[in-house]
């Protein structure tokens, strides 16, 4: 059958109005459905990061982070190790001395 014939059995047709009715459910469904799978990945996913998000501020009171001591346990925690420090130092001695080494080759 070609478009044309479809479409004038459609419009002859005594149960138009429940095909329409159909139609119209089965399209409204179709793109309800796409919805519904973009939105609850939204939604977990939101879930997911309010919780997150609550458990960070519940080890930031749990470490002192917030209130009065804050700074002093901020200084606590990014102070550096002795080892660290030592360490660091040798590094930029040895940084300083290629460099004048790197100096003197290009001088030659």
């Amino acid at each position: 059958m070609s478009l044309e014939e479809y479409e004038k059995c459609y419009r002859e047709d005594k149960d138009k109005n429940l095909l329409d009715i159909m139609s119209y459910t089965a399209a409204y469904f179709r793109v309800a459905y796409k919805r519904i799978i973009d939105i609850v990945p939204m939604c977990i996913e939101n879930l997911y990061i309010l919780r997150f998000w609550e458990a960070l501020r519940d080890l930031e009171m749990k470490m002192g982070l917030y209130g009065d001591k804050a700074a002093e346990n901020y200084a606590k925690f990014a102070a550096e190790e002795p080892d660290s420090q030592e360490k660091r130092e040798k590094l930029v001695e040895m940084k300083a001395k290629l460099s004048e080494g790197l100096e003197i080759i290009a001088e030659l």
